[in-house]
C-alpha cells in the first residue's frame, strides 16, 4: 500500500502534522475549559474522539488488496521470527519506541514541575506546544527526507544511529 521508502516518509509527514496540530488544539482546549489548577481532560477526549471518527471514515475509503489468509498462522509467525534480521528489527523498534515514550513523557512531567514552580495556569497550552515543536519542528523535516537517508546509509545503519541518538 505504501510503495517505496520515499513514499512512506512523505505519508508519515501527514501523521506528524496531525499529531502536532492535535496536541496544540487539545492543550488549548483543556486550559480554556478549566482555567484553574484542577484540569478537566474532557476537551482532549472530545478532540480525540473527533479524530478517531475521521480516521475510521478515512480507513473505510481505502482500497486494500485482497490477501489470502494464512493456513497456519503460528507456523508462519515462527518462520518470520526465526529470521535474525526480522527479530533484530523488532527489538530495535521496540527499544526506540520505549525510549521515545520515556523522553516525551519525562519532558511533559518536567514542564508540569516548572509550571507549578512558576505558578503558570496555562500549562497544557505549553505542553501542547512542546509536543507540536517536536513533531512540526523536527519530525516533518526527517520524514520528508527519510527515503533519501535510507537509500544513502541503509536500514541497519539508520536503526543503529537512532539507538545511539537516544543514548
Amino acid at each position: 500500500m505504501v510503495g517505496d521508502s520515499h513514499d512512506y516518509g512523505q505519508q508519515r509527514v501527514w501523521g506528524t502534522i496531525g499529531w502536532g496540530f492535535a496536541a496544540m488544539v487539545s492543550g488549548f482546549a483543556v486550559d480554556w475549559w478549566s482555567p484553574g489548577p484542577a484540569k478537566s481532560y474532557t476537551p482532549a477526549l472530545i478532540v480525540m474522539t473527533i479524530f478517531i471518527i475521521l480516521d475510521v471514515i478515512a480507513c473505510t475509503k481505502l482500497k486494500l488488496p485482497n490477501i489470502d489468509p494464512p493456513t497456519n498462522i503460528v507456523k508462519d509467525l515462527r518462520e518470520l521470527l526465526s529470521s535474525t534480521s526480522t527479530t533484530a528489527f523488532l527489538v530495535f523498534v521496540t527499544i526506540a519506541g520505549v525510549l521515545d515514550g520515556v523522553l516525551i513523557y519525562f519532558l511533559l512531567w518536567y514542564v508540569e514541575d516548572l509550571a507549578l514552580e512558576a505558578q503558570t495556569a496555562n500549562v497544557k497550552v505549553v505542553e501542547g506546544f512542546v509536543v507540536a515543536a517536536e513533531t512540526l519542528g523536527t519530525e516533518i523535516l526527517f520524514f520528508a527526507i527519510a527515503g533519501k537517508i535510507l537509500d544513502k546509509i541503509g536500514y541497519q545503519t539508520c536503526m543503529s544511529l537512532c539507538i545511539k541518538a537516544f543514548v
